[in-house]
């Protein structure tokens, strides 16, 4: 019970029409890595940027005419909370896997191209690589830092490319 955490909850229901509100909702969930434990409940790490972009959300909900309840808790039985933390490492696992897949495919059509390359392709690779170091794992997570290391490679790897995936990475857009 010494290493319990907390957890935020956002319990959230929005109005059927339009549904381009519901899809709007999905998709910031899914853009935070939040777990969707039942229908109109999703539970983050309870980090500082977790509660303000669930605020942030539950503003929009009720923009859209739906109702929001946010909650900060802790579990009671470890094994539940046990059983959420082997969801959210399986998850960003999944992504990790996902982005590292088409970082690898960037990089490789990078490598094929002559002479410059395309500024959209740049971006794509810009933000993949950005997400790759933003992917959501609880805060005690050891995969965070594979993950940073991972993405750390694929910039080794872009020294060796054109000036332009450099100054990209850097931000120097």
């Amino acid at each position: 019970m010494a290493n319990q955490l907390l957890w935020l909850a956002l319990r959230y229901s929005v109005p059927a029409e339009p549904s381009r509100s519901r899809v709007y909702v999905w998709r910031h969930l899914r853009a935070l890595g939040a777990q969707i434990t039942a229908p109109g409940l999703a539970v983050l790490p309870d980090r500082k940027e977790n509660a303000e972009a669930f605020e942030a959300l539950a503003a929009d909900v009720r923009r859209f005419g739906g109702e929001t309840l946010l909650i900060r808790f802790s579990f009671v039985e470890p094994a539940d909370e046990e059983k959420l933390q082997k969801r959210f490492a399986a998850a960003a696992a999944r992504e990790e896997q996902a982005l590292l897949r088409r970082c690898t495919e960037l990089t490789d059509q990078l490598e094929k191209r002559e002479g410059k390359p395309s500024a959209a392709l740049l971006r794509e690779l810009k933000r993949s690589v950005r997400r790759l170091d933003q992917v959501s794992l609880p805060a005690h997570d050891h995969s965070k830092n594979e993950l940073r290391a991972a993405a750390d490679e694929i910039r080794e790897a872009f020294r060796s490319l054109p000036a332009e995936v450099s100054a990209l990475l850097r931000g120097e857009d």
